[in-house]
């Protein structure tokens, strides 16, 4: 009867209170306010009024209560089964997303029925990560989807001409938009396919005494995975090299020629993947880092006297890591340096969040910092990262050019 909803209406959250009973909130809203339901709703009043007040269709009465009845019926019948229906999402990232959620309803379920109150900490924590997933990053990566379905519309009529030609920078910035927003999406749908995973090894474990706290860290990743989508779509991410927060210079790096500049963003899609180092195989701050990547290279399996080839996909995805690595580990500060002073916050979250791979909250509570202020925080720690990258790479190049004279 009702036509499909989108996938942003259909998992976007709301504040409605009746989503035990019929779901997302806002589907339900959707469903009240269908013009299909609404309009067979006022038709029907309006038919059975007309019959009781025009006088020449006084002998047909008795059928206004019966087409105001009817009327009634279908609109409530309508709205129940838009309410109550979940739609297949349209798209292959939200199959996935809803399939990962599915799954962890599933389990969720389960323990409930046998377990009693109170539930058990993976038990919440199962319950809490299936609201996560339904009313905040499903409704956040279909509204991301949607916004990316724009502007690639967009990108299209520029190139093809309908819309002008603009300056071939600006379509070049929002060509660099719109692969960001790609990379986040994929990165989410992954991550919520690693955290499936991740669910079936602790509901198989029989480690009880660790469970507890692998439940909390396995949630706060989902969470991480939120406020990530979120930084995107309120335009303030830290992939997003436009930014004017990204306080990266531009000065270069002397012979090397690569500047700070070039490596912040793909830097910082490596360090979302940093863990484990085969994530960095076809990474683009690979191809920065050349004099880097190849001094740092491990070529076990070469036997004496066999001459070097180039590094294989796999080598250079682990010397790309150990170069980051090192680069991390010359910003530690020194012992005499305050916890609380900016370097030592710098070194703190770069090596805790991303080559520990520490939860962000765990990491702003221990820091004793506000959310805000760890994620403006985060941004000139990779800056400084970025520029100790440039720095490195200039040194190795410098230093070979030497060797090979």
């Amino acid at each position: 009867m009702f036509s499909k909803t989108n996938d942003v209406s259909l998992f976007r959250s709301s504040s409605w209170g009746w989503t035990s009973v019929f779901g997302d909130g806002l589907q339900v809203k959707n469903a009240l306010l269908h013009p299909f339901g609404v309009t067979l709703l006022l038709v029907s009043l309006g038919l059975a009024a007309a019959i009781l007040l025009i006088e020449s269709l006084e002998a047909a009465r008795a059928w206004a209560l019966v087409l105001a009845g009817i009327g009634i019926a279908g609109y409530v019948a309508g709205v129940v089964s838009v309410a109550i229906t979940r739609p297949t999402p349209r798209t292959p990232e939200m199959r996935r997303l809803d399939s990962v959620r599915r799954m962890i309803k599933s389990k969720f379920e389960e323990r409930k029925v046998s377990e009693t109150r109170p539930y058990s900490p993976l038990t919440r924590t199962l319950g809490e990560a299936h609201t996560h997933l339904d009313r905040r990053i499903m409704p956040a990566v279909a509204e991301l989807l949607e916004k990316q379905e724009q502007l690639a519309r967009d990108l299209k009529s520029f190139e093809d001409g309908s819309m002008g030609s603009p300056d071939e920078e600006r379509v070049e910035r929002l060509k660099r938009m719109h692969a960001r927003r790609a990379a986040t999406i994929e990165e989410c749908v992954q991550r919520a396919s690693n955290a499936a995973t991740t669910l079936i090894e602790m509901l198989q474990s029989d480690r009880s005494d660790t469970v507890a706290a692998e439940a909390e860290a396995w949630s706060s990743r989902i969470l991480d995975t939120y406020r990530a989508i979120e930084m995107v779509m309120q335009g303030a991410d830290d992939l997003d090299a436009e930014s004017g927060d990204s306080e990266v210079p531009s000065r270069p790096s002397a012979e090397a020629g690569v500047t700070p500049e070039q490596i912040y963003d793909p830097l910082q899609q490596a360090l979302r993947r940093l863990n484990p180092a085969t994530n960095l195989i076809d990474c683009e701050l690979a191809d920065l880092l050349p004099c880097l990547i190849e001094t740092r290279s491990e070529r076990a399996d070469s036997l004496p006297g066999e001459a070097d080839g180039p590094p294989t996909p796999i080598e250079r995805a682990q010397a790309t890591r150990a170069a980051i690595v090192e680069a991390v580990e010359t910003m530690r500060p020194g012992s005499h340096v305050s916890v609380s002073d900016p370097a030592a916050v710098h070194y703190a979250i770069l090596q805790e969040q991303y080559v520990a791979g520490r939860p962000v909250a765990h990491i702003y509570m221990r820091l004793h910092i506000a959310e805000s202020a760890y994620y403006r925080h985060r941004r000139s720690a990779i800056t400084a990262l970025a520029i100790e990258l440039a720095d490195m790479e200039r040194r190795c190049r410098v230093s070979s050019g030497s060797h090979d004279a």
